[in-house]
């Protein structure tokens, strides 16, 4: 990278990332170490469009889009319900409308990058964005087909969460992904179609603790008992970004030990597996190798379903319908945030 080009903030990044590799070298895959600071040394995101940035107390929303167009009205009413007011949305060469659709939004800032897509890439991308809108603030960082929920959340919003949070020294707020999903077979939905009122059952007693000194680290769900296939479904969407905190994976961030300020109060709600659009994303992942570990996971899965012939769901009579928040705690992982 030109010192020259390089702001202020993303020199914050360089250096706090430097650190972390040289603390952390005989425990970390220096590889992906070195191409996620390789991503974002070498990057171009295009600024498309921007609108006046929120007040630093105000979380704002960052999120990796490619052909994500039927989820956008969803994905944008959604989380303004829960009070975002700035999101950040970086286009990665999508079609079908997906940048259209965001830069029609009055409170979207629109980025494009026209790199492959990689596991790395896509953490070095948000980097770059919060270093365009700086530490010191929080940041609520999802996928498309994520969708935040909380017990009460019919009550209050993200801002009395972030001052739950800030009454009681947390920087992160832990999340447990959670696949929510239709009582048909996977990938039912035509391409264009999600049918979000039949997308309401969830696993309640498939997920497992394990050990890690990286965060709490929960795996399980259905994707392990239909899919037999390992899924890390643990993460911190919503931080509180400081100079010395890099994020380096879409499940935790450095220093670990922030990660285990919270428990799992926020349900990270996943939609995934619905149509035939997503059939043929996991068909690209798999068949590109984008994803961690040559989309590893998704080809266990992807073997799974092609032995199945399609004709595979992950609902079961034990399935838990969800008609208010309050069903999150019936997942025994999942904490509520006592408010004072």
């Amino acid at each position: 990278m030109n010192k020259q080009t390089v702001t202020k903030n993303e020199g914050t990044f360089l250096a706090a990332f430097h650190r972390y590799m040289d603390s952390e070298k005989k425990h970390i895959n220096m590889k992906r170490a070195h191409d996620l600071l390789e991503a974002f040394e070498h990057v171009k995101m295009e600024k498309i469009k921007t609108v006046e940035t929120v007040q630093t107390y105000r979380p704002v929303l960052i999120c990796v889009v490619k052909n994500e167009r039927v989820r956008l009205k969803h994905f944008f009413s959604h989380y303004r319900k829960l009070g975002i007011e700035k999101f950040v949305m970086i286009d990665n060469l999508s079609s079908y409308g997906t940048r259209e659709y965001c830069e029609k939004q009055e409170d979207a800032d629109v980025y494009s990058v026209a790199d492959q897509y990689s596991s790395a890439g896509r953490v070095a991308w948000t980097n770059k964005a919060i270093a365009a809108y700086g530490y010191n603030r929080w940041y609520l960082i999802v996928d498309a087909d994520e969708y935040i929920d909380y017990v009460n959340s019919e009550t209050y919003g993200i801002d009395r969460i972030t001052g739950w949070a800030e009454k009681n020294g947390i920087q992160r707020v832990l999340g447990l992904q959670i696949d929510f999903y239709q009582k048909g077979r996977l990938f039912e939905y035509e391409k264009d179609s999600i049918k979000w009122d039949e997308c309401i059952y969830f696993d309640t007693n498939s997920y497992i603790l394990q050990p890690s000194n990286r965060c709490k680290w929960y795996v399980g769900g259905p994707r392990k008992r239909v899919l037999d296939t390992y899924s890390l479904l643990t993460k911190c969407p919503l931080v509180y970004i400081t100079e010395e905190d890099v994020n380096i994976s879409s499940h935790y961030l450095y220093p670990y030990e922030k990660n285990f300020q919270s428990g799992c109060v926020l349900a990270i709600c996943h939609f995934e597996f619905l149509n035939q659009a997503d059939r043929l994303k996991m068909d690209s992942i798999v068949r590109e190798g984008i994803y961690a570990s040559g989309s590893k996971e998704n080809k266990a899965m992807h073997r799974v379903i092609a032995d199945m012939k399609g004709d595979i769901s992950f609902w079961s009579k034990e399935s838990e319908t969800y008609q208010r928040s309050r069903d999150l705690l019936k997942i025994p992982a999942m904490d509520e945030m006592v408010m004072g």
